[in-house]
């Protein structure tokens, strides 16, 4: 079946280029526009032609037989009997011969034999003639106004005009004929009773029959020029049969609209039928909507409330699913029918609500989320309520449809909650970047980074250029994240993650970067096409930042996470560019002090050459992420959890980590998850060497292999570890300097040299030999 939805770009035929001129001018429009006025001329007038032959003359003596029979089948000569008195014998004959036949179809026939009988006849030829000439003169009228205007308006225009003129040219002339001499007569014989006889006869005939015949055709044209002319130009004889059409069968596939691209009033009863077929089916309800904005451009009311309903319809048969929670489609030009910027704000927070109770696998915090979620959900609703009456009513159902079932789900995860977790939530969390709104309780320390990042930011003349650095799993990304509640209101920062699908070349870089400032701020979207020249690419972006930074008075840090990715993705493929790309980023840090470059990854920039980043950012400041404090440590152990771990317990797991963040976590999470399933709040020290023996030392975790196979193999360090593992003196200075640095080893007396880390030696003695 095909899809009623597409339309094709080329007429067929003849036939249906007369079809776009009449109910398609949208399609008309695309069509002239890939011809030239000589091939728009040459294919018009073969349409006139053939549809003059194939239309209308069918459709002239078509109307001559539907005038004959009315007339006919209403005995109309009887009412409006003969009216030629110099014909009185012949009339009176008519009447009697019409007399004779009983039934239409007789008197249809002899009706048309008969040539004497004027007003009637001249009245159904005047129609049928005038059909005609209208339809040819108009489609001549419409050709004009189309090659001067535009084939789909000035033939919709011509069209009409030329079929009103027609139409009431005919009934003019048919209605004067007969009505003249009456009227002149009158009007002859009452003049005639107060002049004098001779003076007052040939004035009066002569001024009666010409002014009787200008009123008679002026009076019949005037009037039904306008009446014809607003009956074609909008469509107003489709009107019935759409209107039978929709009492009869209609649907989102098939319905006037479909096939009428210029019903201009609305049809009664469509908006309602085609919204409660748009809710039970959502996806052909926006089909059709995508349909009625490319191709029917006077339906924007019709389809914004298909809009509204199709989108509730996909609420109501997704509950508790994020594709469910998507707002309609917006529709300009319909003031009253679009959404509020709140309602639509509340929608993708719900959206983002949701999907932090998907993506969140701690059962207690997951009970959190969702009743987060629930409650604004209610709020919504009350939201919904505040909107135009003319489109809330869509989605009140499927709203209370939603609050039904999540009320049911968070019963449950109560219940799960309460099974699962007995004795203390388990909000640790590892391998994730921590979230401002959910994380709290579990991010401590990083004070001293806040404190410098912010002095030198606030104090500096020129604004300098940071590299945050440090081991992997040590809390960089989520550092980022937390960065704006640390720094406070005048700060404002914009998170890039390099290592996105997204950032995969300069422009799309470029352009992701603009979409992450233009959720901050709505400005206008620059066109990043695919360039040569990577400088006219940046100085978009330089122009950018600089009307921004004139704007708004917060320092603005653009924290480009994993900044590695881009020297690998982006500046490795052309080094030359590269250089004079970092350089130009230099000299836009150097020269004002209200955007802020943070480069935030686990290499510096000494170790990225082709181009050289340290060279190029010699400015550049540098903040170590490192491990965290003992106290900070001891109360991410205790505080987050009711828990009793005694002082030897915590003192090892300070050991054995040394603050490490990551492994800080996992040690936690699982000893939680110890007390909870043997429903117990005193943690021993088997019960941590258990953790680390069987959970932590393990070939998978990440935060301990990754040393070895990524760092180590990646810097050539491998040899020095395994002088380290041996208590070997070691012979390469430029790998030990880079453990040093990196802090992955420690010395007392700059001689002897360790891991820093207990766990992770522990590792490799195990592991790694293996990888």
């Amino acid at each position: 079946m095909p899809n009623p939805f597409n339309k094709p770009t080329t007429p067929k035929n003849s036939l249906q280029l007369l079809q776009w001129f009449i109910f398609e001018p949208i399609l008309l429009e695309r069509y002239e526009k890939t011809l030239s006025k000589i091939r728009t001329l040459w294919i018009v007038l073969k349409a006139i032609v053939v549809n003059f032959f194939i239309v209308i003359i069918p459709l002239t003596l078509v109307l001559y037989a539907i005038s004959v029979i009315i007339i006919a089948y209403f005995d109309l000569p009887l009412i409006f009997p003969p009216d030629a008195p110099e014909n009185r014998d012949t009339n009176e004959l008519f009447v009697q011969q019409w007399q004779t036949y009983s039934t239409w179809w007789e008197k249809a026939h002899f009706f048309a034999r008969f040539d004497d009988y004027r007003s009637l006849k001249d009245l159904a030829d005047g129609l049928a003639v005038g059909l005609a000439v209208g339809l040819a003169f108009a489609l001549a009228f419409g050709l004009a106004f189309g090659l001067a205007f535009g084939l789909a308006g000035g033939l919709a225009f011509g069209l009409a005009g030329g079929l009103a003129f027609g139409l009431a040219g005919g009934l003019a002339v048919g209605l004067a004929r007969g009505l003249a001499f009456g009227l002149a007569g009158g009007l002859a014989g009452s003049l005639a009773g107060g002049l004098a006889f001779g003076l007052a006869l040939g004035l009066a005939l002569g001024l009666a029959f010409g002014l009787a015949l200008g009123l008679a055709f002026g009076l019949a044209f005037g009037l039904a020029f306008p009446i014809f002319f607003y009956l074609n130009y909008f469509r107003l004889w489709l009107y019935p049969s759409h209107f039978l059409k929709s009492l009869i069968n209609v649907s989102l596939t098939n319905n006037p609209y479909i096939g009428d691209g210029v019903i201009w009033l609305q049809i009664w009863g469509m908006t309602r039928k085609l919204t409660t077929q748009a809710q039970q089916d959502p996806k052909t309800g926006l089909a059709l909507v995508n349909f009625l904005q490319e191709y029917r451009p006077l339906q924007k009311q019709l389809a914004m409330h298909i809009a509204h309903a199709a989108t509730a319809g996909n609420w109501q048969h997704h509950p508790l699913q994020k594709q469910g929670l998507l707002p309609p489609p917006l529709i300009q030009e319909t003031p009253d029918l679009t959404p509020s910027k709140s309602w639509l704000n509340q929608i993708d927070k719900l959206k983002r609500q949701f999907v932090a109770y998907e993506e969140e696998h701690q059962i207690t915090l997951k009970k959190d989320q969702f009743e987060t979620f629930c409650t604004q959900l209610k709020d919504f609703r009350n939201l919904t309520l505040g909107e135009p009456s003319r489109w809330h009513h869509y989605y009140l159902p499927a709203v209370d449809h939603w609050q039904t079932a999540a009320k049911e789900k968070l019963a449950l995860l109560i219940q799960d909650a309460q099974s699962q977790e007995p004795i203390t939530p388990n909000i640790y969390r590892f391998g994730d970047i921590l979230n401002p709104e959910n994380d709290h309780n579990i991010f401590f320390g990083r004070a001293d980074i806040k404190e410098e990042l912010k002095q030198h930011i606030l104090t500096a003349r020129t604004m300098p250029l940071f590299l945050c650095y440090g081991q992997r799993r040590v809390g960089k990304s989520s550092l980022l994240k937390f960065l704006p509640r640390l720094l406070g209101s005048r700060f404002r920062v914009i998170y890039q993650d390099c290592q996105s699908s997204n950032v995969n070349s300069l422009p799309n870089w470029l352009k992701d970067l603009q979409q992450r400032l233009n959720k901050t701020w709505k400005t206008a979207d620059i066109d990043w096409q695919p360039t040569d020249n990577w400088l006219e690419a940046w100085s978009k972006m330089q122009r950018h930042l600089e009307t921004l930074s004139h704007q708004h008075d917060e320092k603005i840090i653009l924290a480009f996470d994993e900044y590695e990715a881009l020297h690998e993705r982006i500046f490795m493929t052309e080094p030359k560019q590269g250089k004079m790309l970092l350089e130009a980023m230099r000299s836009f840090s150097q020269q004002q002090n209200q955007i802020v470059f943070l480069f935030v990854g686990a290499a510096q920039f000494a170790d990225l050459k082709e181009p050289n980043w340290d060279r190029c950012f010699i400015h550049a400041m540098p903040l170590k992420v490192d491990y965290l404090c003992h106290e900070d440590a001891t109360r991410l152990i205790t505080e987050p959890v009711d828990l009793h771990y005694p002082s030897a317990v915590i003192e090892h797991m300070w050991t054995v980590t040394q603050g490490h963040p990551a492994l800080l976590q996992m040690l936690c999470r699982y000893l939680v998850n110890i007390a909870n399933t043997e429903g117990r709040k005193d943690m021993t020290l088997a019960d941590l060497e258990h953790v680390i023996t069987q959970k932590i030392v393990q070939r998978g975790t990440n935060a301990l292999n990754t040393f070895w196979t990524e760092f180590c193999s990646q810097q050539q360090c491998q040899s020095t570890i395994e002088e380290i593992l041996d208590n070997q003196p070691l012979t390469d200075k430029k790998s030990r300097l880079k453990l040093e640095d990196y802090g992955y080893i420690i010395s007392d007396d700059g001689k002897n040299w360790k891991l820093r880390v207990p766990l992770l030696e522990m590792w490799l003695r195990r592991y790694r030999e293996g990888f």
